[in-house]
């Protein structure tokens, strides 16, 4: 089959065995039917004994989207003469007529609807010589690819229709707005004899924190009463501007809970811009944070940087016109408002589609920006195939008073860099942050493709949660638990140790330290350095006669020393 065809499993000849139905994978686009013979040949139904008993099941061909043939015949002027087998199928069997056969729903990958033939054989040798859209009221119209699922989702005893695209996310069309993509039918007729009647077209995702795909969250104190509120925007397509939801904090500093008050915040919809990503930043350094956002025009296809500023003297109030920032920038590629050197301007880093994570420092003024690229390869993140259009938050999550950088992957894993702004790039940063209870360890976990994180502090705690919208428009909660069950004692390890001089040796610790070093009367011999947790922090012994020495280790107003001696 091809990877994105959806196959029959049904008891398509009644046997009380289940059957496989599949279009052939290459060749003419007529359906194989593969009998088992589970019943026949053991009387238990607990397994799967196939046979194929023909490859031209209902003497149908497809030929094109919603062209078929029948008996026999060749595809005709329609398709232009051939058979469009190429790109995925997906099928269904229901009996809606109630006479012992299954009637068949078909779709194709460039299809929008979904077609109806009905079995006008019987149900070991099927007959279709017609095919119609379904339903006939309301037919089911995805842009592409729809697919028909047949459940008993009311729970009244007869299943119920559902349809959606056949697709994980927009690999093929700008055209379907995901957040409307379950679309609900019905059943007023019987268990025997089914009749379907349009429901919604938004089953579930009503019910529900989705804002069709590509969520990007981002949290800001709105109505100032002391809790983080909650906006989201998604990408839409061109045709189709992306829209922001605001949602009111209306639990508290250490409990939250939201309530959508506004689809549409600040009529972004009205907009000629889609793949709308957001973040809160003071973008002209008057002390006030301002909505940031980055948008593609879907009439000219341009990227740009915009912010709205905050026009409140004590809190939030955006309005006017957006002002544009002069940075170019992919479509894919996603960008971070962040003071880097700490000069009091904003800076940018940007995750490029290649991978690679760049610093751009802001060399002009808080009104008149000018950006500079200054590092293409922030961090050691250089272009690589294993991360691409990486995605960027930072934060004090550990509450040790320096910044960390969180960064995304296409595949959905997290990486975190400890004190991003003191970081040696040859230092990796830690993926095994999400605990897991089953096995009491720490591991890298996908949390969905393209995940995009965002820090912000929902459990009133010194270190921050991490919110993360994905590319099928919701969101996961990381609540952040760091050091809750680190001993008393930091673990350190200093390695080798003995070490000869100009020499280089690992220092690794259970977390955060700061490290500077002593000679046994108690003379400093070095700067300090910031050693991130759990990694390999290289440190070369240059200029030292051999001898014992101290390194005294700092974390959370407290120190400890170790020794290291070096040899010759």
């Amino acid at each position: 089959m091809n990877a994105s065809d959806i196959p029959v499993i049904d008891d398509i000849d009644n046997d009380g065995d289940l059957d496989i139905l599949n279009v052939r994978f290459v060749g003419i686009g007529t359906v194989e039917y593969h009998k088992n013979l589970s019943i026949e040949r053991t009387g238990t139904c607990d397994s799967l004994q196939l046979e194929r008993v023909t490859q031209t099941f209902g003497n149908l061909e497809e030929c094109d989207c919603n062209l078929f043939a029948f008996g026999g015949a060749p595809c005709n002027s329609g398709s232009g003469g051939r058979t469009e087998h190429a790109g995925g199928k997906a099928m269904l069997t229901i009996d809606t007529d109630g006479d012992g056969d299954k009637d068949l729903f078909f779709s194709e990958e460039e299809c929008s609807e979904l077609s109806f033939l009905q079995n006008k054989g019987t149900a070991e040798t099927a007959n279709m010589d017609n095919a119609t859209l379904f339903p006939s009221l309301n037919p089911i119209n995805f842009l592409l690819f729809p697919a028909g699922f047949y459940e008993d989702i009311d729970f009244d005893g007869k299943r119920d229709l559902l349809a959606s695209p056949n697709l994980y996310a927009r690999t093929f069309t700008n055209s379907i707005t995901f957040a409307n993509s379950l679309w609900y039918y019905k059943n007023t007729g019987t268990a025997q004899i089914p009749q379907f009647s349009f429901q919604k077209n938004n089953f579930l995702q009503d019910e529900m924190l989705d804002v069709g795909d590509y969520a990007v969250p981002a949290f800001a104190d709105m109505d100032g009463d002391g809790d983080y509120d909650m906006f989201i925007s998604n990408y839409a397509g061109p045709g189709y501007a992306s829209s922001i939801r605001f949602y009111e904090n209306t639990g508290s500093s250490s409990g939250a809970s939201f309530i959508l008050r506004q689809e549409d915040f600040m009529g972004f919809s009205n907009s000629p811009n889609f793949n709308v990503k957001i973040q809160f930043a003071d973008m002209n350094a008057d002390g006030k944070i301002d909505f940031v956002f980055t948008a593609t025009n879907f009439q000219t296809g341009i990227n740009s940087l915009s912010f709205i500023p905050n026009r409140s003297a004590s809190g939030l109030e955006f309005s006017g016109q957006p002002v544009p920032v002069n940075f170019s920038f992919g479509q894919q590629e996603n960008i971070l408002i962040v003071d880097v050197d700490q000069d009091g301007l904003v800076d940018i880093l940007i995750g490029k589609a290649t991978g690679a994570v760049q610093y751009w420092r802001n060399s002009g003024s808080a009104t008149q920006p000018a950006f500079t690229q200054v590092n293409g390869s922030f961090l050691g993140l250089a272009s690589s195939t294993d991360r691409q259009n990486p995605t960027l938050a930072a934060s004090d999550l550990d509450a040790d008073g320096r910044i960390d950088l969180v960064v995304g992957n296409q595949r959905g894993e997290l990486t975190l860099f400890g004190d991003f702004r003191a970081q040696n790039s040859n230092i990796e940063g830690i993926s095994k942050i999400i605990y897991n209870p089953l096995t009491e360890t720490h591991e890298l976990k996908n949390l969905g493709g393209r995940i995009w994180p965002t820090a912000v502090n929902l459990f009133n705690s010194d270190k921050p949660a991490l919110v993360c919208g994905t590319l099928t428009g919701g969101l996961v909660v990381l609540k952040n638990e760091e050091g809750a069950t680190l001993p008393d004692e930091p673990v350190i390890v200093i390695f080798p140790n003995p070490i000869n001089s100009n020499e280089t040796f690992n220092v690794r610790a259970d977390r955060n330290m700061i490290v500077q070093f002593y000679n046994l009367v108690g003379q400093k011999i070095s700067d300090r350095y910031f050693v991130p947790a759990n990694q390999e922090y290289p440190i070369v012994v240059s200029g030292l006669l051999p001898g014992i020495y101290i390194a005294r280790f700092s974390y959370q107003g407290k120190s400890t020393g170790r020794r290291f001696v070096i040899i010759n």
